[in-house]
């Protein structure tokens, strides 16, 4: 992110606080995606917190259970099938 996202006035892109945070920082999710609307429609079961994985709560069948992705650069390449 380079610039903060809240409902107060901003400083420089920041926060009042948090003048000396350096730019760019890693956009908490909320800054990206309205979330509340995630968690009451039909999108709330397909998405995981981000510390899902390291969570004491999540089996170790579901932590173990892996598939590798590779994304390609340039991302220009015609869209492929998950079947």
């Amino acid at each position: 992110c380079y610039a903060d996202n809240i409902w107060n006035n901003l400083i420089n892109g920041r926060a009042p606080g948090g003048e000396a945070q350096a730019l760019p920082f890693e956009c908490p999710i909320d800054h990206i995606f309205t979330l509340d609307t995630w968690f009451r429609g039909s999108f709330k079961d397909r998405f995981r917190e981000a510390k899902f994985m390291s969570n004491p709560n999540v089996p170790d069948t579901v932590k173990n259970d892996v598939a590798r992705v590779q994304v390609l650069p340039g991302g220009k390449g015609e869209p492929v099938d998950a079947a």
